[in-house]
Formats: structure tokens, sequence, C-alpha cells
């Protein structure tokens, strides 16, 4: 059973709004109790993975694709930009 996540939040949503208005501590938990349970409906479902995941995930490849040109050093021990060179 499929339940659409727009419906669940909004019973979500509906249940805090119900929860204010009550003064009684018992009646409270027993909204919250009520938005565990709609959260937990939504957190068991599987993660689909979204077109929108996979063309991220393809435009920010080629950004480690760039190669740096070496740096020239003036002694022949150094190797360019690097912490360590003496």
């Amino acid at each position: 059973m499929d339940i659409p996540l727009q419906r669940i939040l909004k019973k979500i949503e509906h249940e805090i709004q119900l929860s204010l208005k009550e003064s009684n501590q018992h009646q409270i938990r027993d909204h919250l109790l009520s938005i565990r349970t709609l959260c937990n409906i939504v957190l068991e479902q599987p993660i689909e993975k979204s077109e929108e995941m996979i063309t991220t995930s393809k435009a920010i490849t080629p950004m480690f694709t760039k190669k740096k040109e070496p740096v020239e050093t003036e002694d022949e021990d150094g190797n360019g930009e690097s912490l360590f060179d003496f």
C-alpha cells in the first residue's frame, strides 16, 4: 500500500494543530503517538532514486577530471606548491 507523502504530511500537520489546542496531557500524548506512527510509515518506505539525483551526480563527475599543470620550482628538490617544499 503506497500512501502519497503529501497526504501523510497533511495528516501530521492536522495532528499537530489538534495537539496545540489540547490542554489535557494524555490527549497531547495521544496526538504525539499518532504523529510518531505517521513518521514511521514514511521512514520505513524505501527511498526511490529520482532522475534529478542521477542528473546531479553526472554533472558533478566532470569537476574531478581536470588535471593541474605542474608548477616549476626554483630548486631541483622541490615538487611545486607543497607544504613540504623546502
